[in-house]
This record gives C-alpha cells, sequence and structure tokens, in this order.
C-alpha cells in the first residue's frame, strides 16, 4: 500500500517521460526553499547495440528545473548509465543513451519551460 501511495506522489512530481526509463534515487529536502530529486538510469535502458554492452560507469549528471513543489525551487537530477562493449579493453568506446527531457537552450523540464513560455 506504501509502494502505491509512494508511486502516486512520484507521478505528480516527475514526468512521466523520464519515468520511464528513470527510477528515484534519492529525495533531499535538506535545504527550507528547494527540493532535489535525484533519478538514475534504469539498467533495462540499455543503448541497442549489437554486441554485449556491460555497465561502465556513469555520464555527469543532469539538473534539469522542473515545476516549483510547497514553493519550493524543485530540481531533477538524471543520472545517465554509460555503457562498454564486453570484453574490449579501450575505455575510448562507449555508449549512453540520448534524452530530450528539457526545452532546447534551457535547463528545464519541457512542462515547466512550455509554462514558462506562456508568460514571457
Amino acid at each position: 500500500m506504501k509502494d502505491l501511495l509512494f508511486e502516486k506522489i512520484i507521478r505528480q512530481l516527475v514526468p512521466e517521460d523520464i519515468l520511464i526509463s528513470f527510477v528515484i534515487e534519492d529525495i533531499n529536502d535538506a535545504k527550507s526553499d528547494e527540493l532535489i530529486i535525484s533519478l538514475v538510469e534504469k539498467e533495462s535502458a540499455k543503448p541497442a547495440h549489437e554486441d554485449e554492452l556491460i555497465l561502465n560507469g556513469y555520464l555527469k549528471e543532469i539538473e534539469l528545473t522542473h515545476f516549483p513543489s510547497n514553493g519550493r525551487k524543485c530540481f531533477l537530477r538524471l543520472k545517465r548509465r554509460r555503457w562498454k562493449i564486453k570484453d574490449e579493453n579501450s575505455s575510448k568506446n562507449y555508449f549512453y543513451n540520448d534524452y530530450n527531457f528539457s526545452v532546447p537552450g534551457t535547463k528545464a523540464t519541457k512542462s515547466f519551460g512550455s509554462f514558462l513560455k506562456e508568460f514571457s
């Protein structure tokens, strides 16, 4: 029951298109004026490739601004996985997924960016 309630709340805070490929890793509310929701890419979101890929760490986090929550600025931190070809020693060839979660030229989620655009 608690898991279902948590999932319903998260679906109100995080855009559905992000939740397709990412899961909540942490929610940081230590600062009174901001909420940081950290998400990590699902292991099942492995990039399509003809060779077998294995996890090779993570890329630099992407931080997006989203709708405020209870008067707090809300940030979504996305941690994407980096993959390499199994049994390949080269560290130069790695693979990752590209996502289009933000409005071009901004660090705002698409829904928040569209909302802000109405007022400009």
